[in-house]
Parts: structure tokens; C-alpha cells; sequence
């Protein structure tokens, strides 16, 4: 999945927050499947890449 944020902030603690908000909200309302993983990049508002997560097993 393919983030986008306007925060300029490079922040662990907020991506993680992000993170657990955005995966629980397409697990309960979207009904999507994640038990093979996901792929997450977070992008800035310049198109820069703030974070990559590979949680796949």
C-alpha cells in the first residue's frame, strides 16, 4: 500500500502510530485480508520517501 502524508516529519513514533491506524482501518472497514502481509511506503508531501515497511512473513 502506497501512503501519502503532508507531515514533513521523519518520526518513528508517527509512522508507527500511522501504521497500526491505517492497517486497522482496512482490516475493519475495508474487510481487507492481511494475514500474508503487506508492503507499506510512506511518502512526503515533496515525494520524498519517509518510511518502508515490509511486514510479509
Amino acid at each position: 500500500m502506497t501512503v501519502w502524508t503532508r507531515g514533513e516529519e521523519r518520526d518513528a513514533g508517527r509512522f508507527d502510530a500511522l501504521e497500526v491506524s491505517v492497517v486497522g482501518y482496512l482490516e475493519r472497514e475495508e474487510g481487507v485480508s492481511l494475514e500474508r502481509g503487506y508492503l507499506m511506503d510512506v511518502f512526503g508531501p515533496d515525494g520524498s520517501l519517509r518510511h518502508r515497511l515490509d511486514a510479509r512473513p
